[in-house]
């Protein structure tokens, strides 16, 4: 699928789920409104699958709960990094959390929100399709201008 046929959303970074990288992913939409998500950089040196992938079937499982292991399917001829990385997007993005119980488990949490967030995105025609990708999907940091100190006249000074 082209990136053309897919309107970018939303450009954010999260951790990954170890922790050990910063990974930089979009939210978009196909015409339809579906939503989609995809990687687009690591701040590691684990590879990835740049591919969109549609959110609901991730979300439409019949269980409450999730694993790699579960959503592995979905991404059959992609890096095993990829199914991590999508996890760690939707924890980002408030879709699931990790189960407090069952270690390597993630809970399905209400998407209500998050999808009134990205329909309203949708709404107000945003597309970041042309926006710039940071380095190595490390986070954008604005540079902070030092103050510049007042030039006074040593003269003027004296003279009071």
């Amino acid at each position: 699928m082209s990136t053309e046929e897919i309107r970018i959303l939303k450009i954010a970074t999260c951790p990954s789920l170890s922790g050990r990288s910063t990974l930089t992913y979009h939210v978009g939409c196909k015409a339809d409104q579906s939503i989609q998500f995809r990687i687009v950089a690591n701040s590691g040196t684990g590879v990835f699958s740049k591919d969109w992938v549609p959110l609901e079937p991730l979300i439409a499982c019949d269980e409450k709960t999730m694993t790699a292991g579960t959503v592995k399917g979905l991404f059959q001829g992609k890096s095993t990094n990829t199914v991590g990385f999508c996890l760690a997007i939707l924890k980002a993005e408030g879709i699931i959390k990790a189960s407090e119980t069952k270690p390597g488990t993630y809970e399905l949490l209400d998407t209500l929100e998050h999808k009134k967030g990205i329909q309203a995105l949708i709404n107000e025609g945003i597309s970041l399709n042309e926006a710039p990708l940071p380095d190595k999907g490390k986070p954008v940091k604005a540079k902070k201008e030092t103050p510049k100190k007042p030039i006074t006249d040593k003269a003027s000074k004296d003279t009071k």
